[in-house]
């Protein structure tokens, strides 16, 4: 359902979608343009598309950006489930495969600060799993599930567990 892909990403400050689903019902048409100046998470621009709205948003978040396209995105879900199972597999055999590739790669990705920062948050070993998975999303010739798959990523990222971290003060 379209309340589903609300919760795809976390977010801070989301509407319930049910709000601007009641202002766009009954203040617009069917092929009105709705406008959202401060899209945040999208809410509002999947609420008219599915209401058969035109959608139009902007935002200054890169994040809010990446979430609005993503949900707007015409992604198959059999094909996106599938590429995220093959996804998966190609990781744990790269993990074991070529964990060299994976210590590479990570040492070339980030500047000291940012290395400081991933050292900080994950442990060395989640840091490669997740490099497996970024490497393999990277490489995706449809940018469309690259798109995607990237906004899943980030999802794992923000909504990551105790127990991977270094870090004392985990919400």
């Amino acid at each position: 359902s379209v309340y589903g892909s609300h919760a795809w990403h976390a977010f801070p400050a989301k509407f319930p979608p049910q709000l601007p689903r009641l202002f766009i019902e009954n203040l617009t048409g069917p092929g009105d343009i709705v406008l959202d100046p401060m899209m945040g998470s999208g809410t509002t621009l999947l609420e008219a598309v599915s209401l058969k709205r035109r959608a139009l948003g902007c935002d200054i978040d890169p994040l809010a950006l990446r979430m609005g396209a993503v949900k707007l995105l015409p992604v198959a879900v059999q094909e996106a489930s599938a590429l995220g199972n093959r996804l998966l597999e190609e990781a744990a055999k790269r993990l074991s495969l070529r964990a060299h590739e994976i210590d590479r790669w990570l040492e070339r990705r980030f500047d000291p600060p940012s290395r400081a920062f991933v050292e900080y948050w994950f442990h060395r070993d989640t840091q490669k799993e997740l490099a497996a998975l970024m490497m393999g999303i990277e490489e995706m010739d449809d940018g469309a599930l690259r798109y995607f798959f990237g906004l899943v990523f980030s999802a794992i990222i923000i909504t990551k567990s105790g127990g991977v971290s270094l870090a004392r003060d985990l919400a």
